[in-house]
């Protein structure tokens, strides 16, 4: 049994509250040098989750053992930053809808500003893994926020690289 991910990042949109976009990380960057596309997740002064929809395919070899990492950093060097997470995994062959209203399950983690500006962070949501099969397909919401709990307290942009499914294999 080997551990792996794979991106979740293929087919996402930012919401439309204007907090979240895409750009070129040399947008936000020091060294202006690596053009790659990021997520930015502004920082929730007004109280209001924002964030990132997608969707993804679980791989045909998932078995058991599933999480979700967020692959981030930040300009700041203090503070915490909430993520929260809400998916669906979808299945069978003409026996869900993906068009549905409710979520399978939302679950949040938080994680501490990088120790110097711009350095690598990963945050692990714990998911559970029973509520996905190879083959599903997984919509999802992935916000930064802190609606009244004062537990994003990170006063900068959070900057997301990637979102990883991680699951063991057969």
């Amino acid at each position: 049994m080997a551990t792996h991910s794979v991106s979740m990042m293929g087919s996402v949109a930012p919401d439309s509250t204007g907090r979240c976009w895409f750009e070129p990380f040399d947008v936000i960057a020091t060294n202006d040098v690596w053009k790659n596309y990021v997520a930015r997740f502004k920082d929730p002064t007004s109280g209001q989750f924002h964030g990132i929809y997608g969707a993804f395919t679980v791989p045909q070899n998932f078995a058991t053992t599933a999480s979700v990492v967020v692959v981030w950093t930040s300009s700041a060097i203090t503070g915490n930053c909430q993520f929260r997470l809400t998916y669906r995994a979808v299945g069978g062959n003409d026996a869900e809808s993906l068009d549905q209203t409710s979520n399978q399950e939302q679950v949040s983690v938080t994680d501490a500003a990088p120790g110097a500006a711009f350095r690598r962070l990963t945050a692990a949501f714990t998911v559970t893994s029973g509520n996905f099969a190879a083959g599903d397909t997984v919509t999802f919401l992935l916000e930064r926020g802190d609606v009244g709990t004062s537990v994003d307290t990170m006063a900068a942009d959070a900057v997301v690289f990637d979102v990883l499914f991680s699951y063991s294999d057969t």
